[in-house]
């Protein structure tokens, strides 16, 4: 009887807990993220995203927004689901909504994407109201930020989905560094154009998480992966946050609500005491990217020229992207040193008459696999720039890369030298 009883005792304190007690905990995360382009300055960040508000929750945002603002942030980010789309006749009115949301204050702005409850509900009319209360929606579009004169990206998409999101338009025209900011997590791990920063929610961190076990239900097709927290991949860092409401059930277990504090230092880097950590990371960063510079930086050390020979041959630190599964950054490192470059082809890719430098490697690495490398670089000042820089493992014995014009662009392919048939396409332009 004192096990029923006992028993009883638990399940009643956790249902008032959860239903009454965390839901209403709001707590605060603070991450710390270095990046070599904020060098010299500091950026802070508050993110908060699935909101979820709900009739007669006005003290609850005012709660919110003045937790916000008590963070001194330099910019504020909204993750989407500022209603409650699966029950719109609970749901706050939308025009309530912002005019709760426009006591944030940040010097430089307020920046927001939707969710799919916001689909749900009716998007139009949301952003509308956001808009009118000087909160910028970033569905499909990017802005051009500048602190202490150092210029920067924010970027956003629509819902994955419940919207239409596209990349392309919302890296159009941008260059590093890149805060991007999805209502869901689930676009990072193969999103080609690799933004430092991914801000999303969605997931609620699963809202009931199980000690030893986490969270039960996660939104999302990586199931506990990016339920919440930090992620890096490279040279890109995800941060998931919890959320702030709550969405099916008003439950929360080992869960409670959060805003997310983001801080952004640079790091300064000497060139003479590169690490080879450092350099996986730039060139991690390096995707192929339509009519654009990606990314800029002396590269006279990874670079030799042969004089003594008709064409000029090329060196540059092995980069990752191809099959290594069972080794880490340091043990490719030190397997593979260095790749030479040891064809060389010049020609226009761009269109602007002048000739790009193309790098072509072969080599083995493992038995019965062959590396094939492609570096493209394009000449400024006394230096280069890297406009692609590419790795692909194949068991051919041998390859050709050319230049095929398709719809406009210029492709540069990997192709079986025997039938010349294109297998991979490397870069686009």
């Amino acid at each position: 009887m004192k096990k029923v009883i006992l028993i009883i005792f638990i399940i009643t304190a956790m249902l008032l807990w959860g239903f009454y007690i965390e839901p209403d905990m709001l707590t605060v995360k603070e991450y710390k993220i270095s990046s070599p382009d904020f060098s010299g300055q500091n950026l802070r960040i508050v993110f908060a995203s699935d909101f979820h508000l709900k009739k007669n929750q006005e003290k609850q945002a005012r709660k919110i927004t003045d937790k916000i603002n008590s963070e001194n942030p330099d910019i504020i980010i909204l993750g989407g689901d500022f209603v409650k789309g699966d029950c719109p006749e609970k749901s706050m009115l939308p025009e309530h909504v912002a005019k709760e949301l426009s006591n944030l204050k940040a010097p430089n702005g307020v920046y927001a994407v939707t969710g799919n409850h916001d689909s749900w509900y009716d998007e139009k009319r949301i952003i509308s109201a956001l808009e009118e209360k000087n909160i910028s929606v970033l569905n499909n579009k990017n802005k051009k930020l500048e602190l202490n004169g150092k210029t920067f990206y924010l970027a956003g998409i629509e819902d994955l989905t419940t919207g239409k999101p596209n990349l392309d338009k919302a890296f159009q025209n941008t260059s590093d560094p890149v805060i991007f900011v999805s209502h869901s997590p689930d676009v990072f791990p193969k999103n080609p154009y690799k933004p430092f920063l991914t801000l999303s929610g969605h997931t609620h961190g699963g809202q009931i998480r199980l000690p030893f076990f986490g969270a039960l239900v996660v939104p999302s097709k990586y199931g506990n992966k990016y339920a919440q927290g930090k992620f890096e991949k490279g040279s890109q860092n995800l941060i998931v946050t919890k959320g702030l409401g709550t969405s099916i059930l008003p439950f929360r277990f080992n869960c409670p609500p959060e805003i997310v504090v983001v801080e952004i230092s640079g790091n300064t880097v000497n060139e003479e005491k590169l690490t080879y950590q450092y350099r996986f990371s730039l060139l991690d960063r390096i995707s192929p990217k339509r009519n654009k510079v990606i990314k800029s930086f002396k590269i006279t050390r990874d670079i030799a020229k042969n004089n003594s020979e008709a064409e000029n041959i090329f060196w540059q630190k092995i980069k990752t992207s191809f099959d290594v599964s069972d080794l880490n950054d340091e043990e490719i490192y030190k397997n593979t040193g260095l790749i030479r470059y040891n064809q060389i082809i010049m020609f226009d890719l761009d269109g602007d008459s002048q000739d790009e430098i193309i790098g072509i490697n072969k080599s083995q690495i493992g038995w019965g696999h062959m590396n094939y490398g492609l570096l493209i670089l394009k000449k400024k000042g006394n230096d280069y720039e890297i406009i692609a820089d590419i790795r692909v493992r194949e068991e051919h014995d041998e390859i050709k890369i050319s230049e095929h014009k398709t719809n406009g662009f210029h492709d540069i392919k990997l192709s079986n030298a025997e039938n010349d048939v294109p297998e991979k396409t490397l870069a686009f332009y």
